[in-house]
């Protein structure tokens, strides 16, 4: 019997086929199904290949369950995340990505005849997360520092490879000895790209423990932030009304003025296609002041049109109206003798309490917005009244929010379908969960063999006929897999990360009950509260 090793493309995918493990149990895999199938007795019409799909799915559906339990256990700590490389990357053997180039393979040795050539090629940048890994990588070569193997930039040698002998030069760029007085090497910096291995998806971050984050939280209230001007990923503008002598009655979209970044006058106008347009959708002044900005219903968040207030009515010690705040519980400030030592933030509420009270109750400033108009209180009186400042921005878009830069998240994980979870690696997986992708790759050729035998539902044999026993095994099979699957969620449901701090707390909670009952000598025990 030919091994898995021996085999040409054994299993469809070849996701597991160089994994050493997966091999060995490959070659395994094949006695054990075929003795439980009963091929001692009667042969099996399985091959080789058909048993080793089989095993493959097996593992492709024991990972699958695996990354959806990891997913169910913290995928709020993950959304936003990059997805990574969608491709995997060959590597040579010590384990580092590698280039080759022109006219060069994988299987190529090096000069000295007995080094593989990507032994002695690696690439200069091996973190795929680095945006410069795939188009900007360069050539590498490696270097044995106190005994450890090191990658540095590619030096120029008489051959052009790593393999060949470095050369050295001097200050006016003539070779010259390695002993010569001056004498420096000189870097290669020449352009190299990692080898395509297999297009898998997203990647990189199965089986792995991650740190608990906020993050998922903080995007949710980020809207609640902007609105209530506190914070959020939404920019707001201010602009301004001219007022006019004796005039209440004035229009926002008409009448307010955009200051632009070279104190241009914008309005809230239409874009005409001209790059002199002085309108706030102008491209040209858009992109330099708030580049979410679209013909759409502004949003007005703030009319300063209110009275004066005067500070010192707030924090002044002397001022009679601490006396009013003292006799009130407003407790801040008093004259000479008491002083009441508190919170910064209580002066700062009490602040605003009074400011907004002043505003409301005592104020005969105020301001009437209705659609578009707005009707100010009272009617400008001066001859050369001051100027109305509003801030308001736009809707959101939530694909494109007010930052300098492109918001990588937006791009990043947001759902099950793109998690950076590849295949779990076999050699990773323990024998408990081994022992369930036998019984599952076991249930798989139970199912195979039942669809090969129920092509024929009997077979004549001299004076009689074979009755196949396909529909039985297929059935058997079926009901096999689903007994693995429902134990498998079964067990998987209880160990979610939220299971178990539950489960963590009602073990603290009978722990107390429990020492609650155990007599403590005196001078031993501790009691706090």
């Amino acid at each position: 019997m030919a091994s898995f090793v021996n085999t040409t493309n054994p299993t469809p995918f070849g996701a597991f086929d160089s994994d050493t493990h997966f091999q060995e149990d490959a070659d395994s895999i094949i006695t054990y199904v075929k003795r439980r199938l009963g091929d001692d007795i009667l042969s099996v019409e399985l091959t080789n290949k058909q048993i080793w799909a089989n095993f493959e799915e097996a593992t492709f559906e024991f990972s699958k369950q695996m990354n959806a339990h990891q997913a169910e256990s913290y995928m709020s700590n993950i959304l936003g995340l990059s997805v990574g490389q969608v491709v995997t990357h060959k590597k040579n053997t010590f384990g580092h990505y590698y280039f080759l180039k022109d006219n060069q393979t994988a299987d190529d040795l090096a000069p000295d005849g007995t080094t593989l050539i990507i032994d002695t090629q690696p690439l200069l940048i091996q973190s795929q997360d680095d945006p410069r890994f795939v188009s900007l990588n360069k050539e590498g070569r490696y270097d044995i520092v106190d005994g450890k193997r090191e990658i540095s930039i590619t030096l120029k040698t008489d051959t052009d490879l790593n393999t060949g002998t470095v050369l050295f030069f001097n200050e006016d760029g003539a070779e010259v000895n390695a002993d010569a007085e001056g004498a420096v090497t000189l870097k290669v910096e020449t352009s190299a790209s990692p080898i395509e291995d297999q297009k898998i998806g997203p990647h990189g971050q199965e089986q792995r423990f991650p740190r608990e984050t906020v993050d998922y939280l903080v995007r949710r209230a980020e809207p609640y932030a902007s609105e209530a001007g506190v914070g959020g990923v939404t920019d707001s503008i201010r602009g301004f009304i001219e007022l006019s002598h004796d005039k209440q009655d004035y229009n926002v979209y008409k009448d307010m003025i955009i200051p632009g970044p070279n104190n241009e006058q914008l309005k809230l106008e239409e874009y005409n296609g001209d790059d002199n347009h002085l309108s706030l959708f102008n491209p040209v002044y858009r992109d330099q002041i708030l580049s979410v900005a679209d013909p759409t219903k502004i949003k007005i968040q703030e009319i300063f049109h209110f009275s004066p207030q005067a500070a010192y009515r707030f924090f002044d010690t002397t001022s009679a109206i601490n006396y009013l705040n003292n006799q009130f519980s407003f407790e801040s400030f008093t004259p000479e003798t008491v002083f009441y030592v508190l919170p910064v933030f209580e002066d700062l509420l009490r602040a605003s309490q009074l400011d907004i009270s002043n505003r409301v109750r005592r104020s005969n400033y105020s301001y009437k917005l209705q659609g578009q108009n707005l009707r100010i209180y009272p009617r400008p009186t001066q001859n050369n009244p001051m100027n109305l400042f509003i801030k308001f921005t736009f809707p959101s878009d939530p694909y494109k929010p007010s930052l300098p830069y492109e918001d990588a998240s937006i791009d990043g994980v947001s759902n099950l379908s793109n998690i950076p979870f590849g295949n779990i690696k076999y050699n990773r997986i323990n024998q408990m969960s081994r022992q369930w992708i036998r019984q599952y790759t076991f249930a798989l050729c139970k199912e195979t063999l039942g669809l090969v035998r129920s092509k024929f539902s009997s077979v004549p044999i001299p004076g009689s006929e074979l009755q196949m026993n396909g529909s039985d095994l297929i059935s058997q099979g079926r009901e096999d897999k689903v007994r693995l699957l429902d134990g498998l969620k079964e067990t998987t449901e209880k160990l979610t990360y939220q299971k178990l701090l539950e489960a963590d707390s009602a073990q603290a909670d009978a722990m107390t009950n429990i020492l609650k009952k155990i007599p403590i000598p005196n001078g031993r025990a501790i009691i706090i509260g």
